[in-house]
């Protein structure tokens, strides 16, 4: 791929290069990730020390996480403004700033878990960085999984189908397509900021979420949301985001080893410790709540809303990037549904 041919000759070159000594540049990175997540446990172990290793010690980073500074999409804004140097977030709320990666927040985009990896590793994660740095200056070293599927939470009562989402708020993310999903759904979408969610909960704000298992159980949100359906749908990926404006006036480098690191950790270091961590909360949430797994009727009614969602995003994507995902994994059908629905 180009991103990595352009990452190999970037990293020859500064091995060539005899640079002179200078002062270690510091690069703070702003996350609500941290153990026991699979992404905070990546970037503690991984990327960080190939930062410094790859950059032959002209430069560290900074962890801030879970982060005292900033949480997701602020944490977006500190780096925009060079506050900070890098930053991560879901692929859901750097909706802020932009809809590129609206396609793989699209639901039921991806078949499973494995079937996302493959297609993030082998051409989308490349396609969706160079696309985000030209539309909304935001570097993406790395697109990776975060918790799974996201899964709808609530307060209220056992949701089986749709129907039952009735009069419930579910907590949404900055990403319109997320809005309209649980719009489709029959649910009432209200944008929430993460870090308010548990005292939302508590105050009747919202009575509900739709985020992944691990994310509940690792926030004790399944305290305050006893009603789990495993609805899947939206993939939850995170990005490891830089500025495109400011990371092009670092040290050739440092800007390298950012790169070449997060590329390291695209290429499968996160995934396994992701999937061991779902797995985990899984276990957890059957302990406290009432999980719920749809049957396959009511499976073909989430569907069905779901395509709500499709329609009102078709235009902030390009439609032959969906298409091409889709029929790699064999989704025909769902692939002619979308066009009878007119959202391909």
């Amino acid at each position: 791929m180009l991103r990595k041919t352009l990452i190999a000759l970037a990293g020859a070159a500064v091995l060539a290069a005899s640079g002179s000594a200078i002062a270690q540049q510091k690069l703070i990175l702003g996350t609500v990730q941290g153990p026991p997540t699979g992404f905070g446990i990546a970037l503690l172990d991984h990327f960080i020390p190939r930062v410094e290793k790859y950059s032959q010690g002209k430069a560290y980073v900074e962890f801030d996480g879970p982060s005292a500074i900033c949480v997701e999409h602020q944490c977006v804004e500190q780096m925009q403004q060079d506050l900070i140097q890098i930053s991560t977030s879901s692929t859901e709320n750097i909706g802020s700033f932009g809809r590129v990666f609206d396609v793989i927040n699209l639901p039921y985009f991806f078949r499973d878990l494995e079937w996302a990896d493959m297609i993030l590793n082998e051409w989308l994660a490349e396609w969706l960085d160079q696309q985000s740095r030209e539309q909304m200056n935001v570097g993406a070293p790395a697109v990776v999984p975060c918790g799974g599927f996201r899964q709808l939470a609530n307060n209220v009562r056992r949701v089986a189908r749709p129907a039952d989402l009735k009069g419930i708020k579910i907590r949404v993310t900055k990403s319109p397509t997320a809005y309209e999903l649980i719009k489709g759904w029959g649910g009432i979408a209200v944008p929430y900021d993460w870090a308010q969610l548990y005292q939302g909960m508590q105050a009747g704000v919202v009575n509900g979420f739709y985020i992944p298992d691990g994310w509940t159980v690792h926030v004790k949100l399944n305290e305050v949301a006893p009603y789990i359906t495993e609805t899947g749908g939206s993939y939850t990926g995170c990005g490891l985001w830089t500025s495109h404006e400011y990371q092009g006036k670092w040290d050739e480098e440092v800007s390298y080893a950012v790169n070449a690191a997060g590329n390291d950790l695209q290429q499968g270091m996160v995934f396994e410790i992701d999937r061991q961590w779902l797995k985990t909360a899984t276990i957890e949430l059957k302990k406290c709540c009432d999980v719920y797994y749809p049957t396959d009727e009511e499976m073909l009614e989430w569907f069905a809303g779901s395509l709500h969602a499709w329609v009102e995003a078709k235009g902030t994507y390009p439609t032959e990037i969906a298409e091409r995902a889709l029929k790699q994994q064999g989704m025909v059908e769902f692939v002619a549904v979308l066009k009878d629905a007119g959202a391909l």
